[in-house]
């Protein structure tokens, strides 16, 4: 399997105050791209895991038959390499939908297909297996894809997945397929209040209250909106609330975001705004604060204008890291290319407490086009024995 190169960097947020108006400067964007040894390869579906949930890993097969594990520890900033992981069930899984981490447990959870349910991944024992329910009964028509949502975990431990498609029709907002970790089963959970519309390339992040926070995404190539929306979680039914946002930054898609205390940290992607290709390519990272449920206040934290520093010239500490839940989204990281960031690539942003708060940003180069074409190719062939068979009718 062929695996394409990576850029790979964190901003020093080390001394900086969320709740300033300070601007991070270029120095303390710090790139790790050199540090040896490191894997030769990739695949580009990080996961946020280990013991005190401080390691950035990554899977890779080779062979289709067994799986190995890279990973970046971000205390001490070196990578784990060649790790071995133990299959608990036989068969294929896929992590094209990214993962979704809880940090309570070292468990990652990704949606494999309508057909199959979840992978589940134990970062801590380094172990890979299935769940036993799937959500088949919940869609009237077997041969459904759904694709292009975000999945996000909410306190009490569900996964719920927002947005996307299933097969060409746009997922409503209003109705929400829902996993349940500690049982172990699927539902669709109704939602009350004004929904916002479906969308596609789009973001979602949960806070410690139960809200869920939703921004950017696209439908039928046009900015949804609100662009900004949010899910009480904490009621029943859960409600999707009115807010008031101050400063907005504009319509956005194929970013990634992160929540980090009481902000939601936003980079990259697409602006939406922008009719001209170069100037929407968004180079900058905000911050939302959430701390007020009802209303939501945007600022700059840092722009990206050259080639980070390399770590040689870095004394940032490192202390015991505090896991941020990651999101994945599309976009685009290529220092060689003063840092354009397209459609066709994918970022993966996530957030450790290191000293004060570090934003360690990890890069990965990958078209959406190739995603699509190629779910099976590039599925793990995970595969314990031989007359085990991918089910190509469900993704």
């Amino acid at each position: 399997m062929h695996f394409p190169e990576i850029s790979f960097f964190y901003v020093d947020l080390t001394g900086v105050s969320l709740d300033s108006d300070t601007h991070v400067d270029q120095s303390k964007w710090i790139d790790l791209t050199d540090i040896k040894p490191r894997p030769e390869r990739t695949s580009t579906r990080p996961v946020l895991g280990g013991k005190v949930n401080d390691q950035i890993m990554f899977f890779d097969s080779d062979d289709g038959k067994s799986v190995t594990a890279n990973s970046f520890d971000t205390t001490p900033k070196q990578w784990i390499i060649n790790q071995n992981v133990k299959s608990l069930t036989p068969g294929f899984f896929s992590d094209l939908n990214g993962w979704v981490s809880d940090g309570k447990t070292g468990k990652a959870y990704t949606f494999d297909s309508i057909n199959k349910g979840m992978t589940i991944l134990d970062t801590i024992n380094l172990s890979v297996g299935s769940g036993i329910s799937t959500p088949k009964n919940l869609f009237a028509k077997k041969s459904t894809f759904y694709d292009d949502f975000v999945q996000v975990m909410i306190p009490n431990g569900q996964i719920l997945f927002i947005g996307g498609k299933l097969g060409n029709e746009h997922q409503s907002m209003k109705s929400l397929l829902t996993y349940d970790s500690n049982k172990d089963t699927w539902q669709i959970t109704n939602t009350v209040g004004a929904a916002p519309q479906e969308r596609t390339k789009h973001t979602a992040v949960s806070t410690s209250d139960g809200r869920v926070i939703l921004f950017g995404g696209i439908i039928n190539n046009v900015p949804a909106l609100p662009q900004l929306a949010v899910l009480d979680t904490s009621k029943a039914p859960y409600q999707w609330v009115t807010l008031t946002e101050e400063d907005p930054i504009g319509a956005f898609s194929e970013h990634t975001a992160v929540m980090a205390n009481n902000y939601m940290i936003f980079a990259f992607g697409k602006n939406e705004s922008e009719t001209k290709e170069l100037k929407s390519n968004n180079k900058d990272i905000y911050k939302l604060n959430i701390s007020d449920p009802l209303k939501y206040k945007w600022s700059l934290l840092a722009s990206f204008e050259g080639k980070p520093t390399s770590t040689t010239s870095s004394n940032s500490s490192s202390s015991a890291s505090t896991p941020i839940q990651t999101d994945v989204s599309v976009g685009n990281s290529s220092f060689s290319k003063n840092f354009e960031l397209k459609a066709r690539w994918v970022v993966t942003i996530v957030v450790v407490i290191v000293a004060l708060i570090c934003i360690s940003i990890f890069a990965v180069y990958r078209t959406r086009q190739y995603r699509n074409k190629n779910r099976v190719k590039n599925t793990y062939q995970h595969k314990l024995s031989s007359n085990d068979e991918l089910d190509k009718n469900y993704i």
